[in-house]
């Protein structure tokens, strides 16, 4: 999450505020309600409507692979993979809980997997061999 140019900052997590959370920008760690705090030059306050978010529970095996990679996810999704470079090397849609991957083309390196459902988003990265 990321806020606009203040002189202060505080991020919230179900209106109660989070130690330490005290920069533009926020990553959440867990399920729930977040906003920020903002303080400008003049000592004028403003609080951000609310966002809520839902952290999702990705497993990605084996990893690092040499051949294909299992994706576990609790919805239907779509994935992209990208290279260390961030240029798309595939897209595909989720149709069940497990879904394998063929790497098998894949060059060696570090590669990010980008799953996005309609609730979350979250990136993880993985290794080809």
């Amino acid at each position: 999450m990321y806020s606009t140019t203040a002189l202060n900052y505080q991020w919230n997590l179900n209106n109660n505020p989070i130690i330490g959370a005290n920069g533009q920008s926020y990553d959440s760690l867990v399920s729930g309600v977040y906003s920020v705090t903002i303080k400008d030059v003049y000592g004028c306050s403003a609080t951000s409507d609310t966002i809520s978010v839902d952290i999702i529970i990705l497993s990605i095996y084996p990893n690092p692979t040499d051949n294909s990679i299992i994706v576990e996810d609790p919805e239907i999704a779509t994935i992209k993979i990208f290279d260390i470079n961030g240029q798309l090397i595939k897209t595909l849609n989720t149709k069940s809980y497990k879904t394998k991957i063929d790497v098998s083309t894949f060059a060696s390196g570090m590669y990010y997997i980008e799953f996005k459902s309609e609730k979350a988003m979250t990136v993880v990265k993985f290794v080809k061999e």
